[in-house]
């Protein structure tokens, strides 16, 4: 009885081992995206973070998880771009759930009278720009960039031992016209006019 158990036993964690060896992890990088102009203190505005996560097979492939959270990353903030003017959040934004490779954009502040809703990555960039104490007094450009950074994988460029971050340009030159939209309400109540 006692070989018929331990055989038993020796037969299930052997099957269970090479699960255990295996098992799914994930890994995740940190990114920010921000306007900057001269005028702005600080000279940048968060505008959003996204949280990211890559999984893969097991401990010795953390690297290639967190490229694929880079990648997710990279994607999220693009297709955000692209859709600026669509005024939505697009799926590649908000699919991180579990133990599966994705992001989740997370806007900096609520804004609930934004002109086209809370997820206007156009508004919000205009909001920073020129609705702020030290936004823009007239009209004018922003840069609006995006940096993926964490542990190896989390970007191409090297910053220390272990670190490592990637990011790029949206608009080098966004303008701006502070003036207008702060006369549409962009910032409060519109100025009315004697018409």
């Amino acid at each position: 009885m006692k070989h018929v158990l331990a055989a038993s036993l020796a037969l299930c964690l052997t099957a269970f081992a090479p699960t255990l060896a295996r098992a799914d992890i994930t890994r995740g990088c940190e990114f920010v995206i921000f306007s900057s102009n001269p005028a702005f203190s600080p000279t940048h505005k968060t505008l959003a973070t996204i949280k990211t996560q890559g999984s893969c097979q097991n401990r010795t492939k953390a690297n290639q998880c967190r490229s694929r959270a880079y990648n997710a990353g990279k994607s999220c903030a693009s297709d955000l771009w692209a859709a600026r003017w669509t005024h939505t959040v697009p799926q590649s934004c908000t699919n991180l759930s579990g133990a599966r490779t994705g992001a989740r954009l997370q806007w900096n502040g609520i804004f609930p009278k934004l002109p086209n809703g809370n997820n206007s990555f156009k508004d919000r960039i205009e909001y920073e720009a020129c609705c702020r104490a030290d936004g823009l007094k007239s009209p004018g450009t922003v840069h609006v960039r995006w940096v993926g950074s964490g542990d190896k994988g989390c970007g191409p460029n090297r910053t220390g031992s272990k670190s490592f971050y990637g990011g790029g340009n949206f608009a080098a030159d966004y303008g701006v016209n502070c003036t207008a939209l702060r006369k549409a309400g962009l910032c409060g109540t519109p100025t009315r006019t004697n018409n």
